[in-house]
């Protein structure tokens, strides 16, 4: 919740477009009040700035509430299957990151 109210409080000068800002990591870069979190922000879309508050709570998810789900590993594997294409489908909707990652598989098209 505190990160939602940090990037809300932001969000101006995240979306700020100028010479120096061109790209969002450029604007993290030059401004002092985003530095201490260009982290969180550098790798997305300008105007996705607010995915991580998606991406966080979903590994939190993956790492801490599937394990204790299910009464079998089956079950659990299906679960994160289904979670996991849904969070996929999400993230293919919305291409959040600046960067376009080429993997192995990128070439078997």
């Amino acid at each position: 919740l505190s990160y939602a109210i940090l990037l809300r409080y932001h969000r101006d000068r995240i979306m700020k477009i100028d010479d120096e800002s061109f790209a969002l990591r450029h604007a993290a870069r030059y401004d002092p009040k985003l530095k201490p979190f260009q982290f969180l922000i550098r790798p997305f879309h300008r105007e996705m700035y607010w995915y991580d508050l998606y991406d966080m709570p979903r590994r939190i998810f993956f790492v801490s509430l599937l394990p204790l789900m299910g009464r079998s590993d089956v079950e659990r594997a299906v679960i994160g299957a289904i979670f996991s294409l849904i969070g996929l489908m999400i993230s293919s909707h919305f291409k959040p990151y600046q960067k376009d990652v080429r993997t192995f598989f990128f070439f078997f098209k």
